[in-house]
């Protein structure tokens, strides 16, 4: 009976990740789409040299906790994404990802932290967008403190 799943529960607030491990953001509303929340978790960000964490997966903020200083904040119905940080100037970036962007292979993952299980969803192609990759790599640096740069994506 739908009317018992509807007495059930309500949801008083709504936040998406649009980038895995970073900061979210409340929304009034949300798209549902073939993959979930439109939006939510739309980007990741990788090691792309297995420095931190292993190589290109995606990392999350138990993996990297420095992540949850990354703010973020979607404009414009969702075509803009800022990212901000202490000591760094913002950066806004659309969220459709240019089809000649170069491709990054993701390794989605959950290698738990805390056990020895976890789950595989295998690999994913993904777009590499520069000036972010910059940004992030520039940060998580700065913010580890330690002498060997990695490069994020």
């Amino acid at each position: 009976d739908i009317s018992a799943v509807m007495a059930a529960g309500s949801v008083t607030e709504l936040w998406l990740y649009p980038v895995k491990g970073c900061r979210g953001v409340k929304v009034a509303s949300a798209r549902l789409g073939r993959h979930g929340l439109e939006y939510d978790r739309a980007f990741c960000i990788v090691d792309l040299d297995g420095i931190v964490v292993a190589a290109r997966e995606a990392i999350s903020m138990r993996k990297l906790p420095t992540l949850a200083t990354i703010s973020t904040e979607l404009t414009e119905e969702g075509r803009i994404l800022t990212l901000s940080a202490p000591g760094m100037s913002r950066i806004k970036f659309e969220t459709a990802v240019p089809t000649d962007a170069p491709q990054v292979t993701v390794d989605a993952s959950g290698r738990s932290t805390t056990t020895d299980g976890g789950w595989k969803l295998g690999e994913l192609q993904g777009r590499l967008l520069p000036l972010a990759s910059q940004w992030v790599s520039e940060y998580l640096n700065r913010a580890s403190g330690k002498s060997k740069s990695t490069r994020y994506a």
